[in-house]
């Protein structure tokens, strides 16, 4: 095939959303680069969320300042708008670009307890970026699985027979299981971050983060949490903070409210119950940092969400 022997070079990818218009309706969509060879960092964006399949071979993901060694069959999830690139040497290295712009199109509703480490991999908002989900890498418990739904995804988007639409995003969902799957078993990788910290120390701050990521239902004081790591309280915030770039409880915060998202988009209960179950204590503080951070009320952002399309077809 002719396009398996062609050497594609990446160009800037800030105008994805005008490259691909079925983002627009479909919220989807793929690139493949069977031979990809880029030998020289240049650094570039995408106003979508970009999922890098590496399908072969080994290369290096560089962000602003920082590397990441890849190898087939793995995936990188960029955040909105982080320049990154992936560097090959002259062998180049199979890859797969998935494009997701989930404010077109709800994410797809999975079982617990895949619902609640969907968010892990994938932002629900731009606005709940900080300096670990920058990006997030996993590597695949059952690889070939994962290979055959993306590459039926891409082969359905590009040859549109009758019904590819509820195929690909059909493929897309299987493929989303997988990943959490593999979270659930095997661990999701963040963005590496400069603590100054020891090993001790930032083993301390992951266990806290993970902590907060499990019991965000929870009412949670700092005492507490200084207790749990054995770090002064001062300290403790002062290198949280530096080390996912959001406080203590607003990394918090925001884990709630990524909970109380997805609850909104896949339940009808009342939104006062939504919030007293993801750990608000008081419904109008709830609904003023929903509207705040998002941009929306709860009740907005629900008949938003069941207006679009979802991920079924």
């Amino acid at each position: 095939m002719e396009e398996a022997l062609k050497k594609k070079k990446l160009t800037e990818r800030t105008g994805v959303r005008q490259r691909f218009p079925e983002l627009e309706s479909l919220g989807l969509a793929t690139e493949y680069f069977p031979c990809y060879v880029n030998e020289k960092p240049h650094l570039h964006g995408t106003d979508v969320i970009l999922l890098s399949f590496i399908i072969r071979g080994e290369a290096l993901h560089w962000m602003e300042g920082e590397q990441y060694r890849e190898a087939g069959v793995s995936l990188g999830v960029t955040h909105y708008g982080e320049r990154h690139t992936i560097v090959t040497g002259p062998e180049g290295i199979g890859i797969m670009n998935i494009y997701l712009n989930p404010e077109n199109r709800a994410l797809p509703t999975l079982p617990p307890p895949l619902s609640r480490v969907l968010p892990e991999l994938l932002p629900l908002h731009p606005c709940f970026k900080n300096q670990l989900n920058r990006i997030v890498r996993i590597s695949f418990e059952r690889p070939d699985e994962a290979l055959q739904l993306v590459m039926k995804m891409h082969c359905e988007l590009k040859e549109k027979h009758p019904g590819y639409r509820d195929a690909a995003l059909a493929c897309f969902k299987l493929f989303l299981i997988e990943c959490c799957r593999s979270i659930l078993s095997c661990g999701l990788r963040h963005a590496d971050t400069d603590t100054n910290q020891n090993s001790e120390a930032r083993g301390r701050l992951e266990f806290l983060r993970g902590y907060l990521d499990t019991n965000y239902q929870k009412q949670l004081r700092l005492e507490q949490l200084a207790k749990k790591t054995g770090l002064q309280k001062n300290y403790l915030c002062r290198v949280f903070k530096n080390y996912t770039g959001k406080s203590i409880f607003d990394y918090l915060l925001e884990r709630r409210l990524q909970s109380a998202m997805i609850s909104l988009r896949e339940r009808g209960d009342k939104i006062a119950s939504i919030a007293f179950e993801n750990g608000f204590q008081d419904l109008s503080f709830f609904n003023r940092k929903f509207r705040e951070i998002v941009g929306q009320t709860p009740s907005q952002y629900r008949r938003r969400q069941r207006n679009f399309p979802d991920f079924r077809g």
